[in-house]
């Protein structure tokens, strides 16, 4: 296990092949793990989530991938989509139920 846990060190770690060869099948599982218990929901940030879902499918977890990318919920791209976006935005709650307007809703991050 890496010290930190998180949804970005794994996928850095497998993406970028720092790991030894003999744990990616251990990392690409607890990878899985740490997504399915933040709800099947995304939890990278701007350096990671360029490789999140090519990431996946190298694992052999295309349909993760696929949930992940027609998730619907915050955080996700296709919140953005239900609300109505034709760009992606700077914040995953963007624009909240009342219809304020949380950060730009012009921004690279997500889109990368």
């Amino acid at each position: 296990h890496l010290i930190q846990e998180t949804q970005a060190n794994y996928l850095r770690a497998l993406h970028f092949d720092l790991s030894p060869q003999e744990l990616r099948t251990t990392m690409g599982k607890r990878l899985v793990e740490i997504i399915r218990e933040a709800g099947t929901h995304l939890g990278t940030g701007f350096l990671a989530t360029p490789y999140l879902l090519t990431t996946l499918a190298d694992i052999g977890e295309s349909n993760l991938a696929f949930e992940l990318l027609f998730q619907d919920t915050i955080p996700s791209w296709m919140y953005m989509r239900k609300k109505g976006a034709t760009t992606i935005w700077e914040a995953w709650n963007g624009i909240d139920d009342e219809g304020n307007i949380e950060a730009s809703l012009n921004h690279y991050s997500k889109g990368a």
